[in-house]
């Protein structure tokens, strides 16, 4: 059952989804009611309120049955029509037949499948017309096969090999297989309830299909399908097409989206192994190429080419994806976990691998817990809002590791620079735009900017390692109008070239240097005035400049800063303190000036240094040249533990598990 403890407490706060538990006098029987805010456009505004209650009866859990009650069948060359409610023993081969059901619509019907074989070249195989709820029993032990070999152009009023107008329940600890050449596997237009089983489908369009909801308790299912995996599609009624999901084991390989649903996506509890498309590789292979990515929504529901427009998401919801717990291994051609609306992660396992954004929502994302690996990505994490409260998060990403944006943007840029090299405007800084990190252990590894924000950033708590770029386009840290730190410990590490500095520092004292450029695993510390260490990394790719914040960083006090072979001496002013070589746009980089040489674009607003003035404002000096976008620079050695993408492969022995300490995240991480 979900705990939706945390949603209601979302909710009070102004989130737009609530889930919470009711309790029922039967025991025999479980209820979730979601409790949904949604408009009629069904995007991310939730005005009016709907509940959508997935309610088990003891008749829907039951699967067994006694065989002296039942009306037996054995199945031979005719179609099996079924008029009245009861409980139908089916057992044998019928081949170019159907089972047809159609009742009154206030009928139940069970059918307990008992090792049957059903295949028909001409219509489904199993018709539901009408009745009030139809319940298929798989019997233990015993396989079961659909086969729908339709072949034909022709659109036909039921396109799955088990389609149903009313209610589906399927039950029991038997297997299904269901073989779908003509279109999808298993179909109902109403609600679609799966308690347990086994299921193999394999299907030319979608492999499960409820219209109105699809609801499932347990079970085992692998599924391969044309388009779409597992979905819900109803898209005129906004309290309708939800996907929830409260347990089992789902082995889903699709062409399109692994899981899709048209409102809310809801999960708990489940191990999923999910790949779309041709998966993270080849796509991120694609978008390297300029002319490709040009052609790419990245922010919407589709991937657009200049010929088809489709959509290979891994997990995917129209308003609003929740995440209570689970396992998530996610192999994704678009985005591995996406909405249309918000996403909340309360819990659960997560390693990714995507061809766009490891999760994107347009409108917000929420992280209170879990264990998030997203191992290849063109972006890590992208919403306009985004709020990390708790979670161990470790990003590999081509641009951007944490994004916050105008998350339906479309447009293709790089590092926040347009193809004319201009500064990327349409995301125009706003106060909705804002990434807030209360807490967790946040490792970046980024080719564009680490952390970045069209809007504002506040760092209140957590401990966040950022490695960014190596080339100067982009910058370990990037937003367009505040970057707030107020606690918490930071360590970022870059280039020069584009170095911005945080706006304000509370609650303990952030240090900025720049430097020669220093190779890959070269050892950053930072000591105090006795020679303790209180902060340390190894990045595992070069870097020019570092920008560390610690509550233990104290005003007055001397501080050295080792890099590599380097060292410099700081006194650390209250709020942001740079050493003198910190500049603008790297007018200072590769000049000789000192041990600790280097720029940057210079801090925004309040920031002190040591003899040297800072610039108000961004604005970089007309004379300055800028560097060739997207180039290595010469003489760059790539890190060592890349793929063939360039994209810098985590050890997984440093992802934080469940109850260990958030030290030991990172072997090389110490902070004090």
């Amino acid at each position: 059952m979900f705990n939706y403890r945390r949603l209601t407490a979302a909710l009070l706060t102004g989130t737009i989804v609530m889930f919470s538990v009711t309790g029922c006098a039967n025991t025999d029987v479980t209820q979730a009611e979601i409790q949904v805010h949604t408009n009629n456009s069904q995007k991310t505004a939730f005005t009016s309120n709907e509940d959508l209650n997935v309610e088990y009866t003891s008749e829907e859990l039951d699967a067994s049955f006694d065989e002296s009650t039942c009306t037996k069948i054995s199945l031979g060359n005719e179609t099996v029509e079924i008029t009245s409610s009861g409980t139908y023993l089916l057992s044998g081969t019928l081949t170019e037949k159907s089972i047809y059901i159609n009742c009154d619509e206030k009928d139940t019907v069970r059918l307990i499948l008992n090792g049957v074989q059903i295949t028909n070249s001409t219509e489904a195989p199993i018709i539901i017309e009408e009745a009030k709820k139809v319940i298929i029993t798989l019997v233990e032990g015993t396989n079961n096969t659909i086969i729908d070999s339709r072949n034909t152009t022709t659109e036909q009023e039921y396109s799955a090999a088990v389609s149903s107008k009313a209610d589906l329940i399927i039950n029991g600890k038997g297997t299904l297989t269901v073989n779908a050449k003509y279109r999808n596997g298993i179909k109902s237009s109403d609600d679609l309830k799966i308690v347990s089983g086994t299921f193999n489908i394999d299907s030319k369009e979608d492999g499960i299909v409820g219209k109105d909801l699809l609801a499932v308790r347990d079970g085992n299912y692998t599924i391969t399908a044309g388009t779409d995996g597992m979905k819900s599609t109803y898209d005129t009624d906004t309290s309708k097409g939800n996907v929830v999901i409260e347990g089992g084991q789902f082995q889903i390989t699709s062409q399109n989206d692994g899981i899709q649903s048209q409102n809310i996506l809801a999960l708990s509890n489940g191990v999923f192994t999910i790949k779309t498309g041709t998966g993270a590789g080849e796509a991120l292979k694609s978008n390297n190429n300029i002319n490709s990515r040009q052609q790419l929504d990245w922010g919407s529901n589709t991937t657009t080419t200049s010929d088809n427009s489709e959509s290979n998401k891994g997990l995917k919801s129209q308003n609003a994806t929740y995440i209570m717990s689970g396992t998530y291994t996610i192999d994704s051609q678009d985005d591995s976990i996406h909405s249309n609306g918000q996403i909340i992660i309360d819990d659960g396992i997560f390693y990714l691998n995507t061809g766009d954004d490891g999760i994107h929502a347009d409108s917000s994302i929420e992280i209170n817990g879990g264990d998030v690996d997203i191992q290849k990505s063109y972006e890590g994490i992208e919403a306009e809002k985004i709020t990390i409260n708790q979670g161990n998060i470790s990003i590999v990403s081509s641009d951007d590791g944490i994004n916050a944006a105008n998350g339906s943007s479309t447009g293709f840029s790089m590092g926040g620079m347009k193809d004319n090299g201009q500064k990327e405007t349409e995301n125009a800084a706003s106060s909705a735009i804002l990434l807030t990190i209360n807490g967790g252990i946040i490792t970046v590894n980024a080719d564009g900017d680490g952390i970045d924000s069209n809007g504002s950033v506040i760092v209140n708590g957590g401990e966040i390692v950022v490695m960014g770029p190596t080339n100067n386009n982009n910058a370990a840290l990037d937003f367009d109008s505040q970057f707030e730190i107020n606690g918490g410990t930071l360590m970022a590490f870059g280039s020069n070239g584009m170095l911005e500095v945080p706006t304000s520092a509370t609650n303990g004292c952030c240090l900025v240097t720049a430097f020669e450029t220093q190779t890959a695993n070269s050892l950053f510390e930072l000591k105090d005035s006795s020679g303790n260490t209180m902060m340390s990394y190894t990045p595992t790719k070069g870097y020019s400049s570092a920008i560390v914040y610690s509550e233990t960083i104290k005003s007055q006090n001397q501080y050295t800063i080792k890099a590599g072979n380097s060292s410099v001496e700081l006194t650390a002013t209250e709020g942001i303190t740079t050493n003198g070589n910190v500049g603008m746009g790297g007018m200072f980089g590769n000049q000789g000036k000192s041990d600790m040489q280097g720029g940057g674009r210079g801090g925004r607003g309040n920031v002190n240094n040591d003899g040297m003035g800072m610039p108000n404002g961004d604005g970089m000096p007309d004379e300055m040249g800028m560097p060739n976008r997207g180039g290595v620079p010469n003489g760059m050695s790539m890190p060592e533990n890349e793929d063939g993408n360039n994209n810098v492969i985590p050890d997984k022995n440093n992802v934080k598990q469940k109850g260990q300490n958030s030290t030991d995240m990172q072997e090389n991480m110490n902070f004090m």
